[in-house]
């Protein structure tokens, strides 16, 4: 299992690794803990049972999380394709707990995921962005992501309007 400690920018110290089955408990706690505004661009709900489809891909899928002692602060995922057709392809997702934001928590965590699916055989990754969430796509983007398209108003949010997703990928080398 990939482990690995990093410190943030105000000092604090994160532990990320590998999940495991038995952190569908801390992980439904960290859904749970979420605020709004965390979830403003999210497709909830994110429940026990959402949790246990996350988990379901353990060994398969490269699932990351972020703890500050035992509890997860910040978790990412690249589901893996099943078909072969789309070997070595991954769909990614990352969300951070609000006390962590602008801390340098996201990019820790996508340079650990990324080196993990670079040494797994992955190709490409790749994920879908609401053009509003600005901070995301400038982490995306820092993080070597190229813009593929643009999905104009496909996403339905919270304040009733249409917003239009950005598709991004990163290919490996």
């Amino acid at each position: 299992m990939a482990e690995k400690e990093v410190k943030l920018k105000d000092g604090s110290h994160i532990f990320l690794r590998e999940a495991v089955s038995d952190d569908i408990d801390r992980l439904t706690g960290f859904y749970a803990s979420l605020s709004d505004e965390v979830l403003n661009y999210s497709l909830p709900p994110y429940n026990r049972a959402r949790v246990e489809r996350f988990l379901s891909g353990l060994g398969r899928d490269i699932i990351v999380l972020a703890l500050d002692h035992e509890n997860v602060v910040g978790h990412l995922q690249v589901f893996v394709s099943l078909s072969p057709r789309l070997k070595g392809v991954g769909e990614l997702l990352i969300y951070l707990h609000q006390d962590y934001l602008n801390k340098g928590l996201g990019t820790h965590m996508m340079a650990f995921a990324l080196d993990l699916s670079k040494k797994k055989g992955m190709h490409r990754v790749s994920l879908q962005v609401v053009r509003d969430n600005t901070r995301a796509v400038h982490l995306y983007e820092k993080m070597g992501f190229a813009l593929e398209g643009i999905l104009k108003d496909s996403y339905f949010g919270v304040d009733g309007c249409y917003h239009d997703m950005l598709q991004m990928a990163k290919i490996f080398d």
